[in-house]
């Protein structure tokens, strides 16, 4: 499988709602991955390691927004209840799922909950 890429690191605040943008992009040489047919989702953890029954905030491939996708670009809502969580660190692994022969891709991405000054 070719190795891609996407930014990886994201910071939100508590109760944000916010559009994620991901651009998938090949390593070597930094050119779009279409993602147009991929079967996308998106789950959070505190740790990598808690077990799957303690996902914090799950995305399904319904909830992407895919009109970029052939050019590497697919967004991702989170509403104000998906980042209702305890300021803290977390991890959150996006899954591409090409179909077929194709392999999925999946990487980890660090998720940071700040307090907000003014309360949202």
């Amino acid at each position: 499988m070719t190795t891609v890429q996407f930014e990886q690191s994201i910071v939100l605040f508590r109760k944000e709602a916010v559009t994620i943008q991901f651009t998938i992009t090949y390593k070597a040489d930094d050119t779009a991955v279409d993602c147009s047919l991929a079967t996308c989702s998106f789950s959070v953890k505190r740790r990598s390691t808690d077990a799957d029954s303690s996902i914090e905030i799950q995305v399904a491939h319904a909830s992407f927004d895919l009109t970029n996708a052939a050019t590497g670009i697919i967004t991702m809502p989170l509403s104000r209840t998906d980042t209702n969580l305890t300021p803290a660190s977390y991890v959150g692994q996006l899954e591409l799922d090409f179909g077929g022969n194709n392999r999925a891709f999946s990487d980890i991405v660090a998720l940071e909950i700040k307090t907000p000054i003014i309360p949202l």
